[in-house]
C-alpha cells in the first residue's frame, strides 16, 4: 500500500513538471486565437457605433462624436512611430474604440471602476473621447498601442508590470515625456517580485513608476533592442527569468534598476 502511495506521489510530480514545462508553449499557441475570438465578439457587440476606417484603424464612435479628424491623425502618427520602433505590423487593422463617457467605457472594456483615460483588452484598443477630458492626451493613444504590440509579440505571456513599464517607455520614446518624474523613490520602492504577484493592488503611481524604472533599467544596461527579443523569447513559451538570460540579464538584478 505504501508502495503504491509512493508511486502515485512520484506520478503526481512528475506531472506537475511536465505541465510547468508544457503550458506556457501550450498557451502561446493557443493565445492568439483565444484573442481573435474575444475580439471579434466585442466589436460584434458594439452597438449604435459607426466606423471611421484609415489606413491602419477601424475607429468605431458615436455618430456625434467632434473630434475623429484629429484622433485619426494621432492614431496614425502613434502607428508609424510604434511599430517602427518595436518592429513589428499587426496582421490587420487595429480596433479602435472612441467612448463618449467613462461609464460606456467602464462597462465594455471591464475597469472595474479603474480610473483611465485609455485601456487595453484583447486586441482592441480604447480611449475616452476629448470632448470630456479637455483634448487628447498624445500619450494615451501609444501607450495603449503599445500595449497590443506587447501582447501581440509575446503572445499573453507576460506580467503585467512588463507590459505597463514597455507602454510607459514608449511614451517617453516618441514624446519625449518621461512618466513619474517628481513621484518619490528610494529604499521603499517596490521589488519586482511584488510587481509580479500584487501589482493590482499597489500603490497605482508607484507601481508604474517602478515598472517604468525596470524596464527602461533594462533597456539602458542592454539596449533597446535586447529588451525587444525579450518580447520574442516571451511569445516562445519561455517565462520571463530565462527570457532575460537570453540576454544575459539575471532576473535577481532587476531590483538593482
Amino acid at each position: 500500500m505504501k508502495r503504491r502511495l509512493f508511486s502515485i506521489v512520484l506520478v503526481v510530480i512528475a506531472l506537475f513538471f511536465l505541465a510547468e514545462a508544457i503550458m506556457p508553449k501550450a498557451m502561446v499557441t493557443f493565445y492568439p486565437i483565444y484573442k481573435d475570438m474575444a475580439s471579434h465578439r466585442m466589436i460584434k457587440n458594439l452597438n449604435d457605433y459607426e466606423i471611421y476606417s484609415t489606413a491602419h484603424f477601424n475607429i468605431y464612435h458615436m455618430g456625434y462624436e467632434r473630434n475623429i479628424p484629429e484622433i485619426a491623425r494621432q492614431a496614425e502618427r502613434s502607428y508609424r512611430f510604434i511599430t517602427g520602433d518595436m518592429d513589428y505590423l499587426p496582421k490587420s487593422r487595429v480596433d479602435l474604440l472612441i467612448f463618449p463617457d467613462y461609464e460606456s467605457m467602464d462597462s465594455f472594456m471591464g475597469l472595474n471602476g479603474e480610473n483611465a483615460e485609455g485601456t487595453y483588452k484583447d486586441g482592441v484598443l480604447g480611449v475616452l473621447s476629448p470632448s470630456i477630458t479637455a483634448g487628447l492626451d498624445p500619450g494615451v493613444i501609444p501607450h495603449e498601442l503599445t500595449h497590443l504590440v506587447v501582447d501581440d509579440i509575446a503572445k499573453g505571456n507576460y506580467p503585467v508590470w512588463f507590459t505597463e513599464g514597455m507602454a510607459l517607455l514608449e511614451e517617453y520614446r516618441i514624446n519625449g515625456f518621461l512618466w513619474g518624474q517628481g513621484l518619490p523613490d528610494g529604499e521603499n520602492r517596490y521589488t519586482v517580485e511584488q510587481l509580479t504577484n500584487s501589482f493590482n493592488s499597489l500603490d497605482t503611481d508607484m507601481a508604474y513608476k517602478r515598472s517604468l524604472d525596470v524596464v527602461k533599467g533594462i533597456s539602458d544596461s542592454k539596449s533597446y533592442r535586447s529588451l525587444l527579443k525579450v518580447l520574442t523569447y516571451l511569445g516562445r513559451g519561455d517565462k520571463l527569468p530565462a527570457a532575460l538570460s537570453e540576454i544575459g540579464l539575471e532576473a535577481n538584478s532587476l531590483n538593482n534598476f
